[in-house]
């Protein structure tokens, strides 16, 4: 099964996930990215508004596969 990280931007400065995760396909990776983007937003664990802040899941290669806005995330609440 393919690694995936999710690392966390935040405007211009990135958190990078050295740990990463496995998933089976990228439909996976981006519903544990919505998941955590969802425990984030409600136990307000990043400091800004949401517009500023998104996950950016990456392969093990370091290309980002898919961007998840935190904004879309909390309009979905």
């Amino acid at each position: 099964m393919p690694q995936f990280y999710f690392h966390v931007r935040h405007d211009r400065v990135l958190f990078e996930d050295r740990r990463g995760g496995v998933f089976p396909d990228i439909a996976a990776a981006w519903n544990w990215a919505l998941s955590d983007v969802r425990s984030m937003i409600d136990e307000e664990q990043f400091s800004g508004p949401t517009d500023q802040h998104w996950v950016e899941i990456c392969d093990t290669t370091g290309t980002a596969i898919a961007s998840l806005p935190f904004v879309r995330v909390a309009s979905l609440n």
